[in-house]
């Protein structure tokens, strides 16, 4: 076997545990934001909240997404929270009300194989 063969043998493990973490991440942030909005009772249209009430706004320099792609996960941490709730609102299981307003819908949630019993 020649020294690339052996770099991808060796490589595989890694790259596979790499997507599995992503992935289980984003499991896990899924229910902490699903138990957020229970928490706060944003479970429907007339209970919905904001997302910074929620404490789920996504720090950014909305002005200059240069300075947001090099300098803004210094300040936002972690971003599979932020995918897990974009996956979330592209799902439907987050649902946007037009005055900006969020809410949790249960019954998507729960289509979706996700329980927080």
């Amino acid at each position: 076997m020649n020294i690339l063969s052996w770099l991808l043998l060796l490589l595989i493990p890694f790259i596979l545990l790499l997507f599995t973490k992503r992935g289980s991440a984003k499991i896990y942030y899924i229910k902490i934001i699903a138990l957020a909005f229970k928490k706060h009772q944003a479970v429907s249209p007339e209970t919905a909240k904001r997302l910074e009430e929620l404490g789920l706004k996504r720090y950014s320099f909305e002005g200059n997404p240069f300075i947001n792609m090099l300098f803004g996960s210094m300040f936002r941490g972690d971003d599979a929270k932020q995918d897990a709730l974009e996956s979330m609102i592209r799902d439907r299981i987050v649902v946007i009300l037009p005055d900006g307003r969020v809410y949790l819908s249960e019954s998507k949630l729960k289509s979706a194989g996700f329980s927080l019993d």
